[in-house]
Formats: C-alpha cells, structure tokens, sequence
C-alpha cells in the first residue's frame, strides 16, 4: 500500500510481497540524515520476478562486500527502475557521499527525482545540493523548479528556470519563467516569455495552456480561447527528458518493461535486439501471449518452424486468437501441411465468418 508513509513499511507494491529479504546495509539508512532509521532495513522480495529479485541479490552481495560509490549508485538505479523507491533514495544519497563531481551530482539528482513522487521538500533539497555541482543542468534546475513552484516558491522557482534560459535556451525553460510570473500575479511580465516558449516549440501543449491563463488574465480573451483550443489539439504533454531518468528506466528487467522496450525496438527496425527483450519475457511468463505474438511475427520469415512452436503456445492457451490461426494456416501452407493449414483456416473462419483470405484459401 503506498499511502504508507513509514520508510520501513513503505514497499513499492503488493506485488512485491515475500518470499525472501534483503538486509540493506546500514550505510543506506545513514544518508537519511540525524532523523532517518539508524538500523539496518529489510526489503522484501517475496513476489517479484525470478530475473528482478536475482539481480537485486547479486547487487546487494556486491554492495555487502565492498560498499562503493559505483555499487551503491548502480544498486540505487535497479531499486529506483523497480518502484522500490524509498530504499532507492538511501542508495542515491550513500553513493552521493562517497561520490565525488559528476558522479556525486548524478547520484543528488536521482535522490531528488524520487523523492519529487512524494516529498516536494526533501526533493527540493536533494536537487538544491545537486545544483550546487552543476548550476546548468536543465534537468536539475527544471525539476527543483517544479518542486518550488509545488511549494508555493515562486520567486526561486523563477530563478531556477532563468538560470536554464542563460544556459541552455528551450520551451520548458521559458515556460517555467512564465508559469512562476504568471503564479505571482504578473501576467504582463509572463506573456513575453510563454511567447519565446511557443516560438521555441509550437507544438509544446504546456505551452498553450499557460498561454490561455495568461491571455484570459489580460482581458484578451478571444486569443485566450485560440490557445485552449490548440492546447486541446496537442494529445500528448511535452515531457523533458531526462537522460539520466532513461538511463534509470533501462534498468528494468520486469517482463512488462522487457515487453515494452521489445515493442520499440521492433518498431524502430532492431529485430535481434526486441527478439531477445521478448525472449526475457518469457523467462518469467512462458505463456505471455502478447511476447509469443510478437516473437512469431519477428521469426516467421527466417524461422518459421521456430514460429509455429510460438504460435502452437498461443493457441494451446487461445484456441480462439485469429492473428496466431491465420499466421499458422499460412505457414503450414509454406510447409505443404494441407491438413493442420486446412484445420487452422475452418477454425479461423468460425471465430471470423467473413475473413476473406481464409474463405479464398479454403475453396482453393
């Protein structure tokens, strides 16, 4: 349950129940400060997938043996990727103190990008220590002003988003500007700066929307209502991405996460690489339907054998799967199965009556 605010409570989910535990090192909890736990935590990883919980055992062994800040910080990332957030902050803020430069800034910003999921003050103080190493990291500066801005801090939110408009011009930065004006009252001062955030971006749905307030503050409301509506036309937010968020998210080894990066990769034409993040899937969930789908379609065309044996899965657990039938039916022609492709076709045409290649094959 993950109202539960007590940090030795606190797990990322019931899925994550027990079976076994981890005694994280005492040097985690001391990175919570004077107030944090002084004894060690347990975290349970009863529940979670096989190839999670090894990786996160093999981690803390390593941690366990020779503490560093390259161990503590890559054992901070699988604890973060994982949604095990509260021991994920203690990782980052252990490895920060015994990190120096870049890699200490690294370890500061993570601790406050978890820490902003639930305590914008603690963030706010992790990401200010963060700033200090590097004043003209975007990611830094746009999320402490977030955390600001959250907070009611307006004035510093400001001075955090300028700092990125010196540095590093772009739509969020200027937007932040705006928006903290804006929050301030000063609707006059925000609107040159939403202005330069459009130009930057015309597609920033953000962008738009703080456009549309401040417009309608103005008295001008016929362009406050232009706004809205191409915020409206803008499905999706405009996120920042954070490279060092994306480095954390390539941690995760659950099958979702393995099943959606095999999405992205297939898409984006890197079959050997989706064919082995499908495979990961089904080392935890040999019968995950959509991994044997997708494998089945990488492999019908170099492996076809190795493609039935996918779709002979599916259709063991879904008889009814049109896609698994059809691809079937067309490979077992390939391999002159009249039969089994004469079976797969009538079974396709009684869960799909008007599928035409089907009737078309089946009458030839």
């Amino acid at each position: 349950d993950r109202s539960d605010t007590d940090p030795r409570t606190r797990y990322a989910s019931v899925k994550y129940r027990a079976t076994s535990t981890l005694l994280i090192a005492a040097a985690l909890c001391q990175a919570c400060g004077p107030d944090g736990p002084t004894q060690p935590i347990l975290l349970d990883l009863t529940g979670m997938e096989a190839p999670v919980a090894r990786k996160l055992r093999n981690m803390h062994r390593v941690i366990h043996r020779s503490p560093s800040a390259e161990s503590l910080g890559a054992f901070a990332r699988a604890l973060h990727a994982h949604a095990l957030l509260t021991y994920a902050e203690w990782a980052y803020l252990a490895a920060a103190e015994l990190a120096t430069g870049q890699d200490a800034y690294q370890h500061l910003h993570l601790a406050g990008v978890v820490a902003s999921e639930s305590d914008p003050v603690r963030a706010q103080e992790h990401l200010a220590r963060a700033a200090d190493l590097r004043p003209d990291s975007p990611a830094t500066q746009l999320l402490r002003g977030r955390m600001l801005e959250s907070l009611g801090r307006f004035d510093e939110a400001e001075e955090c988003y300028k700092t990125i408009v010196q540095h590093h011009p772009s739509s969020h930065a200027s937007l932040g500007v705006g928006r903290s004006m804006l929050a301030r009252g000063d609707a006059k001062g925000a609107l040159p700066h939403l202005d330069k955030a459009r130009q930057l971006d015309p597609r920033h749905r953000e962008v738009h929307e703080a456009r549309a307030r401040c417009l309608n503050q103005l008295g001008r409301i016929e362009e406050s209502r232009a706004a809205a509506r191409r915020a409206g036309d803008l499905a999706r937010p405009t996120p920042f991405l954070d490279q060092l968020q994306i480095r954390v998210a390539n941690e995760n080894i659950s099958s979702e996460a393995r099943l959606h990066r095999g999405a992205a990769q297939a898409q984006a034409g890197q079959t050997a690489a989706a064919i082995k993040s499908f495979e990961g899937v089904l080392e935890v969930r040999k019968d995950h339907i959509e991994a044997l789908d997708y494998l089945a379609l990488l492999v019908q065309e170099t492996e076809p054998r190795r493609a039935l044996g996918y779709l002979d899965r599916i259709l063991a657990g879904n008889p009814d799967h049109i896609r698994a039938l059809e691809l079937r039916a067309r490979i077992k022609i390939r391999f002159r199965d009249r039969a089994g492709a004469e079976q797969d076709l009538r079974n396709l045409l009684r869960v799909q009556p008007d599928h035409a290649w089907a009737r078309k094959t089946l009458r030839r």
